[in-house]
């Protein structure tokens, strides 16, 4: 209990300290939050081996000690690259403290890391259960979720801090894969939570080419994640974040340089390459998104943006083969989100609207592409909409920027000109309006 009490007190110190106090001195609450730190990592690389009268009292610390640390993590991703403020200056001592003990690579350490880690490996055994009627059982269940935000903000954090030297627990999490995927499949209750872990440790950098998921999760893992992200994402009663958290977890595979599973994910097929022409499998990734973008009916939604994405990504990967037949419906939704998608002239922001459109329109664009006049139909609707005048009279709302000074709009021209070499400026295609 004494030791409950002691990091319950960390935890509101490190809180109070997130405001700024002119009254108490900088470099106080920086010794004492530092002094907290040391303390919580040293009772973290220990704590699951003591014994306890009571179960859930193991628990209890684990918790308190992860949601202090969390915290001071969270100083550092917000800040990035600003750390200039006196807030990060209060943390900054504890930050480094973290990082050199929960971000070790050079060394084999894995003390710190080693409770997250034993987490998973007892939560990816099926006999597992967790009873969440008794307080040892609800207890157990947050714990688990704070291993899992804790260790994605750590492997964040590794890319913001040691951006050139992966970390062991980096390392470890990689060949654990199995095993997180068998949590996956068994604890339905953390599948957010490990997805944006697994979307993190994707992201992360590494000195050369990253480890390879799919020869991590061999062929059976690499089949029964497969067919769990299908069915999360096919089933009308999943949880919409947890969808997004699918959507962005596909999106990182194929955006960090994981061609092997990204290519699985997209066919439901293994393929040698990406110039591969074959038909999609039972379960493939692909087929599904384009048959909800077919049946999309919310054009302003945070969803809606990361299925186009996704879908965009798709068809940036892998050529595979297009038809009429089965395009048409996917085609048609597209133009449908353009004409109708308006953006309105109001005071709240229109973000996904906008970025919903852009999307929208890079699939149109790509889909030309891949097509190459191999889908008639579907080119000749898009085509339709292109020259028709209403659409050709909506370009000039559509691109109208409304600015308050010359400066902004000064700045956006500059980087116009050199996003294009120089070659073109803004005012060759929009029209520049300043409100008043």
């Amino acid at each position: 209990e004494f030791i409950t009490s002691l990091l319950i007190l960390g935890n509101t110190l490190s809180k109070s300290s997130l405001t700024i106090n002119e009254n108490v001195n900088i470099n106080l609450k920086s010794q004492v939050i530092e002094y907290f730190t040391t303390l919580a990592i040293q009772i973290f690389e220990n704590f699951s081996v003591w014994k306890y009268q009571i179960d859930y009292e193991k628990y209890q610390i684990g918790i308190n000690i992860i949601s202090f640390l969390k915290q001071i993590v969270q100083v550092k991703i917000s800040v990035a690259n600003n750390t200039n403020n006196s807030v990060f200056e209060v943390f900054e001592p504890s930050l480094k403290k973290i990082v050199n003990s929960f971000l070790v690579g050079d060394i084999n350490d894995l003390r710190a890391v080693s409770p997250l880690l034993l987490t998973i490996e007892q939560l990816s055994n099926p006999k597992m259960k967790l009873l969440t009627t008794s307080r040892s059982g609800l207890m157990a269940h947050r714990w688990i979720s704070e291993c899992f935000e804790f260790s994605t903000q750590i492997v964040q954090l590794r890319s913001l801090s040691r951006a050139n030297l992966p970390s062991n627990l980096e390392r470890e999490l990689y060949s654990n894969l199995i095993n997180l995927i068998n949590v996956y499949l068994f604890n339905t209750s953390f599948r957010k939570q490990l997805l944006n872990l697994l979307t993190k440790l994707i992201q992360s950098n590494w000195n050369d080419k990253p480890p390879s998921v799919l020869t991590h999760l061999r062929t059976t893992h690499s089949i029964i994640l497969l067919n769990c992200l299908y069915e999360d994402i096919s089933t009308p009663t999943s949880n919409s974040d947890l969808k997004v958290a699918l959507l962005n977890f596909l999106a990182s595979t194929m955006e960090n340089n994981q061609k092997g599973l990204s290519l699985f994910l997209i066919t439901g097929t293994i393929l040698p390459d990406a110039k591969s022409v074959v038909s999609e499998g039972k379960y493939s990734l692909f087929r599904l998104l384009r048959s909800l973008v077919a049946n999309i009916t919310d054009y302003t939604g945070k969803l809606t943006y990361h299925l186009l994405k996704s879908m965009l990504l798709c068809l940036s990967i892998w050529h595979g083969s297009c038809s009429d037949n089965d395009d048409m419906t996917f085609v048609e939704k597209l133009l449908d989100i353009i004409k109708n998608n308006t953006i309105a002239e109001s005071a709240e922001p229109n973000l996904w609207k906008v970025e919903i459109i852009a999307k929208t329109v890079e699939i149109i664009s790509l889909y030309l592409f891949v097509s190459r006049g191999k889908c008639k139909k579907c080119e000749s609707k898009i085509f339709n909409l292109l020259n028709s005048s209403d659409f050709l009279h909506s370009l000039e709302a559509k691109f109208k920027i409304k600015l308050r000074d010359e400066q902004s709009i000064k700045l956006i021209s500059e980087k116009f000109s050199k996003f294009s070499n120089g070659k073109f400026q803004l005012g060759q295609f929009l029209h520049i309006e300043q409100s008043k």
